[in-house]
């Protein structure tokens, strides 16, 4: 493209000198929160805008901020929740992969219902006037829009459009990478944690071994027996017990491997002994078995590991499966979830961390929404319970 004007000749060069400023920057960092963080830094400063905004989308079309640079605060926690409706420029510019350009965004939203007087209020105390939502399109997946804010309204120039198009493609491309190499990264780190429990385990079992001949050795028969006795009701009530319940030979050795971290921990992770389950549905592969159920267990040990109290020191895990599909919920006793974060857990990229968004439950949702499954939010006063059901087929809206 050929900007038509000096001040779109600074533009250009503003884009390219923040493509490279992204580029050098990734160099070191490749995390998604690092990434999403730098477009929307470099974005902002290259367009010259007051405030720039990285919308992520999941596999099932649901949108949330991942991260934002300029914006007012109030206005983003309003963004978060109004995203959930379908008629934001975000929303379009995903659904339709085009750029949608909104100079007024008063008029935009011009329609009396009581959301879109609600975007005018949230605006207008922020003092924001017009947004561009650039679709982020890495081969043929929209991962999301990259929105840019201006304070007053603007007209959209047709150069300032194709600028911003142009790094889109390029954030685009660098957030694609960063998140499969995160999925490789914790996949690996899942598989490591798997060997080095079984490593572990096998250790174990050959110490066990040991005892059991340096008994016979010595000619005590008796303790021998008593030693076997003891070891045999370990297993069952361990290994044993999960094998007979749950068939998938990689989620129960994703169990087992917490079990044991959990352990080290201090924590108990139990195996609720009405488990049953003899293979998971079609679409759900290993891979997202290891990270659906790896991300509730990890999640429920650490909010266990932060009590104080040993009977609040535990996690429970029931897996049930009838002909509509199966049943996972993962339960802590830990500090639970705050009245006003109960609705908000469940939105994707919901995290605690200022300007980011929650990327390993954004995985979850992604892997879970992508087999027609659903994930629900049971509140206790002791903890908090996930439950997630997938249906043995996919369902008319599952991807």
């Amino acid at each position: 493209m050929v900007p038509s004007s000096t001040s779109e000749n600074g533009l250009l060069r503003s884009y390219w000198d923040g493509s490279r400023t992204l580029a050098a920057g990734l160099a070191g960092d490749r995390a998604p929160d690092a990434v999403l963080d730098a477009i929307a830094c470099v974005a902002r400063t290259a367009s010259g805008t007051d405030a720039a905004a990285v919308v992520r989308a999941s596999d099932a079309g649901r949108l949330w901020v991942a991260t934002a640079d300029g914006m007012p605060e109030d206005f983003l926690l309003f963004l978060r929740s109004f995203l959930l409706s379908e008629c934001t420029a975000s929303s379009a510019a995903v659904t339709e992969r085009r750029t949608v350009a909104v100079p007024d965004i008063a008029a935009y939203y011009k329609e009396d219902q009581p959301m879109f007087a609600d975007v005018r209020a949230h605006a207008a105390r922020a003092g924001l006037g017009a947004v561009l939502s650039v679709p982020l399109v890495a081969g043929t997946k929209v991962l999301g829009t990259l929105n840019l804010y201006r304070r007053r309204e603007h007209a959209w120039a047709r150069g300032e459009i194709g600028l911003a198009g142009e790094f889109a493609e390029h954030a685009a491309s660098a957030l694609a990478f960063a998140v499969a190499d995160d999925e490789r990264r914790r996949e690996a780190a899942a598989l490591r944690r798997l060997t080095e429990a079984l490593r572990q385990e096998s250790h174990e079992y050959a110490n066990r071994l040991h005892a059991i001949s340096g008994l016979l050795e010595l000619g005590d028969a008796g303790q021998a027996r008593a030693f076997v006795t003891e070891v045999t009701s370990l297993h069952h009530r361990g290994v044993g017990a999960v094998l007979r319940r749950i068939k998938p030979p990689t989620l129960a050795g994703l169990l087992l491997m917490h079990m044991t971290l959990a352990a080290e921990r201090g924590v108990t992770l139990e195996l609720d002994p009405a488990s049953r389950l003899a293979a998971l549905p079609r679409r759900v592969d290993d891979v997202a078995a290891v990270t659906i159920v790896g991300n509730l267990v990890e999640n429920a040990i650490d909010a266990a590991a932060a009590m104080d109290a040993p009977g609040r020191r535990r996690a429970v895990l029931r897996v049930d499966q009838d002909e509509h599909g199966v049943t996972i919920a993962v339960r802590d006793f830990g500090a639970g979830v705050a009245p006003e974060d109960v609705d908000d857990v469940l939105t994707l990229g919901f995290s605690r961390k200022p300007g980011h968004g929650g990327i390993g439950l954004a995985l979850l949702r992604d892997r879970v929404a992508a087999v027609g499954g659903d994930v629900c939010v049971e509140h206790h006063a002791d903890g908090v319970a996930f439950v997630i059901r997938l249906p043995h087929e996919a369902s008319p809206d599952g991807v």
